[in-house]
């Protein structure tokens, strides 16, 4: 039987509340746009925040939180790179018509320099983002609200279900 601790400290209307947001098509666009696990979307994909430039790909080889598998097979990321084209295409697309309908008088060669400085600017964002939209639509994870550790360090569904994962080792004491 799981440990039931967490899931049912809180009001049980309470719960029900946060487990319909969190697996709404909203919840699910707040876990993409922070990068968060698509199993449990609490735990980081990420080792670093998207402003350290030496850093800001480095993923973990699995959620920290939950223990989801992050490397879903070799070259699972490379529909990342088509999405983060998408992504790039819409972006220029509407400065451009944003700036021909309301900078009419704008030089080309401004427009240009323009685009290629954001371009730049939002590498990490469109690498992150397109890497997530790729795990959460492409991954097969389902969203499980009801995920808890058992007495075990094993990470359980609260059905009673061996979640994937591995099994989590105690902290040592800091004594």
């Amino acid at each position: 039987m799981p440990d039931q601790r967490r899931v049912s400290s809180m009001p049980k209307a309470n719960r029900e509340t946060q487990q319909q947001a969190a697996s709404s098509p909203i919840g699910r666009a707040r876990a993409i746009i922070t990068c968060k696990c698509p199993a449990c979307r609490k735990g980081e994909m990420f080792i670093h925040p998207y402003y350290k430039l030496n850093g800001f790909a480095s993923m973990y080889d699995e959620c920290p939180r939950c223990g989801q598998d992050f490397k879903i097979e070799p070259g699972f990321y490379m529909s990342a790179s088509y999405i983060g084209y998408v992504f790039y295409v819409v972006i220029i697309m509407a400065i451009t018509f944003t700036s021909f309908y309301f900078l009419p008088a704008l030089d080309d060669l401004i427009l240009i320099f323009g685009i290629i400085a954001l371009t730049l600017v939002l590498i990490p964002l469109d690498f992150r983002l397109a890497r997530a939209v790729c795990l959460h639509f492409l991954g097969s994870i389902r969203y499980d609200p009801d995920l808890i550790y058992n007495e075990d360090g094993f990470f359980v569904s609260n059905k009673g279900l061996l979640r994937r994962g591995k099994p989590r080792l105690p902290r040592p004491n800091s004594d």
